[in-house]
């Protein structure tokens, strides 16, 4: 399902916001990673598309699809720690967003609302 890429955050490394999917390899690295790429100057969400793929949208620019959705967490709101270089960077909020994510991927635990 193509996006258009003005629908990620601004990402403060990179020309398009990281993202990874649950059906390959990955680890807490990748969720470090996924954060570090995006600017916390914006209202965000952490998404899982049914194909497995993982990203942060953007609230203020995009309207969360949640019929075309596996599952997706609270909102963040802007300047808050919780995207970005801060947020990368706290190891205990990388552990619980990999957590979350393992936990509910292939099937959901609970609900499709994660919150960690």
């Amino acid at each position: 399902m193509p996006r258009s890429p003005s629908l990620l955050l601004t990402p403060t490394t990179q020309e398009q916001g990281m993202s990874f999917n649950l059906n390959n390899s990955w680890s807490n690295s990748d969720v470090k990673a996924m954060l570090q790429s995006v600017d916390d100057s914006f209202n965000s969400r952490i998404v899982i598309w049914k194909d497995g793929r993982v990203e942060i949208i953007n609230t203020e620019e995009m309207e969360t699809p949640y019929d075309d959705l596996h599952a997706y967490f609270e909102t963040y709101q802007a300047e808050n720690g919780y995207t970005g270089p801060e947020a990368a960077d706290d190891d205990q909020h990388v552990s619980n967003i990999a957590s979350t994510l393992r936990s509910n991927w292939p099937t959901l635990a609970r609900d499709k609302y994660l919150d960690n």
